[in-house]
């Protein structure tokens, strides 16, 4: 695999981008297919040459028995290419002194023959059907992180039909699963609220382990008013791994609901006590508490939020908030400045923050109260963060 022409990406898989883009270069002139072949060459010629070209010689056969044991894939193969290059040049240099001598070409001409062979020896690569399963997902996957559900939906639907019709080849039940959760995601945020719940069950039907898509199904159902049916999975959430947090903030909710606010601080501070990352956490948190009027102390929830690593974005938007219920327009427009205009149609709940505070900033007296008395849809919306899953880079390893 170390050897072989293909490449096993990691995190950015080019064939995805030539799928979708286009040729990246010319084709085969910048991989293994042309590289390797010369550089196998080059191994049997180095050695003769003198310890310059041995050290190079020693150099790529460490680096095989350094990766090979561990990960395969284009990221670690970069630190073969030195000494592949440098191999290659011996190849090169010997087939161009070759030229003209009659007989001199057919050793390096049997090398070349011999890499050749090495480098297009059959090797694990992913079935083409499982592969056009695993792209139409991940662009789904890339437009929903651009804020554009639309197209998310349609490249999920087509993952789907794929799967429908036995064309998606093996496919595990954890990724199906993780399918029809984002899928449901898609669909939540477009509306399509029932639709979205009948998938949310369908990948906890799949992958019940999975404690994000046991949450939004949770959500969804007290969104719909289900609030037995939640209160069930929340507590079921409560025994999945990372999920005690993720019900916490679910009660939260609910107890916001009805108006039980002591109940729902207290719910929200349990959760980012004991998981410091969960955004919402953090938001439903000085939302109840700016929705009971106290300023002060919501402020200083934000300062430790921001310590414990929530996103600019939210910072900018809490910190736009409490300026403009504190009457000081011009660093809450400052604060709303910084936050980019793409942010607010991926995260439905950052825009209601966005959308609350720009109400503030008009004028309008009874959008003051309003924003500190009624409970917000942004403290009661079900939102459908990817939480700890959405700081993966983006997931072209599912066409890995």
């Amino acid at each position: 695999m170390l050897w072989n022409r293909r490449e096993y990406p990691q995190i950015e898989n080019l064939e995805e981008y030539r799928t979708v883009a286009g040729p990246l270069g010319a084709r085969g002139l910048g991989g293994f297919a042309l590289l390797g072949p010369l550089a196998f060459a080059g191994l049997a010629l180095a050695w003769p040459r003198g310890n310059r070209e041995r050290f190079v010689l020693g150099y790529a056969i460490a680096m095989t028995l350094a990766v090979a044991p561990f990960f395969v894939t284009d990221r670690y193969r970069h630190h073969l290419v030195p000494a592949a290059l440098l191999l290659a040049a011996l190849a090169l240099e010997r087939s161009a002194a070759a030229l003209g001598k009659r007989g001199a070409l057919l050793p390096v001409t049997a090398l070349l023959a011999g890499g050749f062979v090495v480098v297009n020896l059959p090797a694990p690569e992913l079935a083409r059907r499982q592969y056009e399963w695993g792209l139409a997902f991940d662009l789904g996957t890339r437009w929903a992180e651009q804020g554009r559900s639309d197209l998310a939906i349609a490249e999920y639907e087509k993952a789907l039909r794929l799967e429908q019709e036995g064309r998606a080849g093996r496919v595990s039940a954890v990724d199906r699963g993780d399918l029809y959760y984002d899928y449901a995601n898609a669909l939540a945020r477009l509306g399509r609220g029932a639709e979205a719940l009948a998938w949310y069950q369908q990948a906890v039907q799949v992958a019940p382990d999975n404690a994000l898509a046991v949450r939004a199904l949770a959500d969804a159902c007290a969104a719909a008013g289900r609030i037995a049916t939640a209160e069930s999975l929340y507590a079921a959430l409560e025994t999945k791994s990372g999920g005690a947090p993720l019900a916490w903030i679910g009660r939260a909710r609910l107890a916001a609901a009805r108006g039980r606010l002591d109940d729902a601080e207290a719910q929200f501070r349990r959760a980012v006590d004991a998981n410091p990352a969960l955004t919402d956490g953090w938001a439903g948190l000085i939302q109840i508490q700016i929705q009971a009027g106290r300023l002060t102390e919501a402020r200083a929830t934000l300062a430790q939020a921001r310590r414990a690593g929530l996103s600019m974005d939210y910072q900018h938007a809490y910190e736009a908030l409490l300026a403009a219920l504190a009457h000081d327009a011009d660093a809450a427009r400052r604060a709303l400045a910084e936050i980019p205009a793409g942010a607010t149609q991926a995260d439905p709940t950052l825009a209601d923050v966005v959308r609350v505070t720009t109400g503030v900033l008009g004028g309008n007296r009874g959008a003051r109260v309003a924003a500190v008395t009624v409970p917000w849809r942004s403290v009661l919306c079900y939102c459908r963060h990817r939480l700890s899953r959405f700081d993966l880079p983006l997931r072209s390893r599912r066409t890995g």
